[in-house]
């Protein structure tokens, strides 16, 4: 079983991969995902999304914006799975919550070049046996990276399992690029 602070230090370890996506460990996966790019991560079976969160990679200065990574976590089985809808429309902002119970299993981005944002759904699933509890709203301020404050929470709490039943976001327009700043209601499972 990993603990919170293992799972603290997997977790930081995602920063230092150099590959668009890794497997650590059996428990534990990630995906990294270039700015401008569309994306559709669902998590492998019996994973959930643990963390959302951008970076600013400096080993790649010709990019504008934030790298994008996902980190799946094995949680069990799902049951009760849904899909969203359209969360967004370009340059919107979205406040989405997943059904009682539930938490994010996939995230889906579909970018558009000339409207320099994109269309967000999330799937949210239920978990055979689990509940999600301590939900906690956090806030990335401006460019605080959510990797922290998924980390920092699994930290705080020690729980095995952190989850996400709350994803919401606005734009933001800086540094002549486009981006958007993420809120999420971090839970876990017990």
């Amino acid at each position: 079983m990993l603990t919170g602070a293992t799972l603290m230090m997997l977790l930081l370890s995602v920063a230092g991969q150099d590959n668009h996506g890794c497997n650590f460990i059996s428990k534990l996966k990630c995906f990294r995902i270039f700015p401008q790019q569309s994306f559709h991560k669902i998590c492998p079976p019996g994973f959930l999304v643990a963390a959302y969160q951008l970076f600013q990679y400096p080993e790649y200065k010709e990019i504008k914006g934030k790298v994008t990574v996902i980190t799946c976590l094995s949680s069990g089985k799902s049951e009760d799975c849904r899909m969203s809808g359209p969360l967004n429309s370009f340059g919107e902002s979205f406040d989405f919550k997943c059904h009682a119970g539930a938490a994010m299993t996939a995230v889906h981005y579909n970018y558009d070049n000339d409207a320099e944002d994109g269309i967000f759904m999330v799937e949210c699933c239920k978990i055979t046996g689990k509940t999600v509890t301590n939900c906690e709203r956090w806030e990335e301020n401006t460019y605080m990276s959510q990797y922290m404050l998924a980390s920092t929470a699994a930290y705080r709490y020690g729980f095995q399992h952190p989850a996400i039943s709350g994803f919401s976001s606005k734009p933001l327009i800086g540094h002549n690029y486009k981006t958007r700043e993420f809120i999420l209601d971090m839970c876990f499972l017990k």
